[in-house]
């Protein structure tokens, strides 16, 4: 797999039936190993060791209800203080653009989920942003303990 813009880990890969498998320490299952799913565990992996947010209030893959649809926002980081929505990341393959597009679909779930952060990721780019209720562009997302 390709080489991202973040930190590198050891993730448990296997195979089965010719198909690669990744595991989420997240959802503790194998999930079939997409260029969208490595960008998902990697930034998983970021903000789980590097800007240290709880596992327990990490969802990945989280479904959603929007006019009737069922939508899965991709990682949703929940308050430890009220259970909101925190932060709300929406990762990409890494071959696929962070355009005004990606923008549109994550605006559905901030939306809904009303969070304090978003993140837009193809694991190479990151648009980090606090919503304030406007999207004001920041250079990264914080850390855990300076949310």
């Amino acid at each position: 797999m390709l080489t991202l813009n973040l930190p590198s880990y050891e993730p448990q890969i296997s195979q089965q039936n010719g198909d690669l498998y990744i595991y989420d320490p997240v959802r503790r299952a194998k999930l079939k190993l997409t260029p969208e799913e490595w960008v998902r565990q990697h930034y998983l992996n970021y903000l789980l060791h590097y800007l240290h947010y709880p596992k327990g209030l990490v969802k990945s893959e989280q479904g959603l209800e929007y006019h009737k649809k069922t939508k899965r926002a991709d990682i949703i980081v929940y308050s430890s203080q009220n259970g909101q929505p925190s932060v709300l990341v929406e990762c990409k393959a890494p071959f696929v653009k962070i355009s005004a597009r990606t923008l549109q679909q994550a605006s559905v779930y901030i939306s809904e989920l009303k969070p304090k952060y978003m993140v837009l990721t193809n694991g190479l780019q990151h648009h980090c942003y606090k919503i304030e209720p406007e999207l004001l562009p920041i250079a990264e997302l914080p850390s855990y303990e300076h949310l």
